[in-house]
């Protein structure tokens, strides 16, 4: 294994070329680390060239960049995306010390810095336990404790799964910690910087947390103090007002939803006078918007109308309403569909509603007739 992953600040390193193949090359030695055990790919440069793939081929990494190298190679990480990396795995470490006192596993992780949560398996863990768990990681931040790697068989590891390994890396966090793990940590804890817990949602196993870290936490405050202050611009209020305001802003909302709601009935009622007064049982209402065709055919059965049918035409297609205070509005549908024709709808005995596509030859007054005697 790596002994230069053991050293979260050791950036760069000289080394030469081993083997060159399908586009990818290996080296005597390597800073880089792959995507592996939860850690996204290192970034950086091999000879001022960007790296632009990592794979592992067993234990021996491949580097793929973008031009051709010759010895001798200098091989340089990106500080941040490393630091950042290390600080997520340990940070998670201390998670699995604290959860797994408590009698609970951290299940899943995902490190991408945009998106950081690990998950354990537990339902509905209140805020008191998670603000617990943050107290926790953050002390042991504060108390910087020094990581310990040490490399062992692993046959002599108690969990058969690590027993098929030649060598095991154990990394330990004194007190807090202790597991088998390859990917990149911080030296001591207290490099991690920060932790702080987002927001939590229930998934089928248990929890998912999202979490800021170091790095990673610096950007979201940064980046939510920004939002804040654009959404108080936008909302023409200072910042620390922004959710009173926003607040207002949604009630004003309900209140102009519900007079639109009124206004809609009043108009629909109003609508449904004008039909009424419109000759014969069948009435086709020329430029209905068809999303009202069914509220109209509620209130015309309500009004104790005459209307047997109504209906309009758009993009080509009939949408209708079938009226009957006689409970007679599924036979209406199943006369309408005896015609050959595919109908989308359904409803009640008294008012049934649909459509269906409108053909050349269709003389809808009489169709609608013939299905209502």
């Amino acid at each position: 294994m790596n002994r230069n992953y053991d050293h979260l600040t050791k950036y760069e390193c000289q080394t030469e070329i081993e083997n060159y193949e399908d586009g990818f090359y290996t080296f005597k030695d390597t800073v880089f680390y792959g995507k592996k055990g939860g850690q996204p790919d290192d970034v950086g440069t091999i000879n001022g060239l960007d790296v632009i793939e990592l794979k592992w081929d067993g234990d021996k990494l491949l580097h793929k960049v973008n031009g051709e190298l010759s010895n001798p190679i200098h091989m340089k990480l990106d500080e941040e995306t490393r630091f950042l990396a290390g600080s997520i795995q340990t940070a998670y470490h201390i998670m699995d010390g604290y959860f797994h006192k408590k009698g609970l596993y951290v299940t899943e992780v995902s490190s991408d810095p945009e998106n950081l949560w690990f998950e354990v398996n537990q339902k509905n863990i209140s805020k008191e336990e998670l603000d617990k768990a943050e107290d926790f990681a953050n002390k042991v931040i504060r108390e910087d404790i020094k990581l310990k790697f040490t490399y062992i068989n692993g046959k002599d590891y108690p969990d058969d799964f690590y027993k098929q390994f030649d060598e095991l890396r154990i990394v330990t966090i004194e007190g807090v910690d202790e597991q088998p793990c390859g990917t990149c940590h911080v030296e001591s804890t207290g490099q991690i910087g920060s932790f702080v817990f987002l927001n939590t949602e229930n998934t089928k196993r248990g929890t998912k947390v999202h979490v800021g870290i170091g790095q990673n936490a610096s950007k979201l405050l940064k980046k939510a103090n920004n939002d804040l202050i654009e959404l108080g611009k936008i909302l023409s209020t200072s910042s620390d007002q922004v959710v009173e305001r926003a607040n207002e802003l949604v009630l004003m909302h309900k209140n102009d939803q519900k007079k639109i709601k009124d206004l809609e009935e009043s108009l629909l009622k109003y609508r449904v006078k004008d039909i009424d007064n419109l000759e014969g049982r069948l009435a086709y209402l020329e430029n209905e918007p068809s999303a009202n065709i069914r509220n109209l055919g509620q209130e015309l059965l309500n009004s104790k109308s005459n209307k047997r049918a109504i209906y309009t035409i758009e993009n080509n297609q009939v949408f209708f309403a079938l009226i009957s205070d006689e409970d007679k509005t599924r036979d209406y549908l199943n006369k309408l569909k005896d015609k050959s024709i595919i109908v989308k709808g359904g409803g009640s005995n008294k008012l049934v509603s649909g459509k269906f596509d409108l053909k050349e030859d269709m003389n809808l007054l009489e169709l609608f007739k013939e299905v209502t005697e």
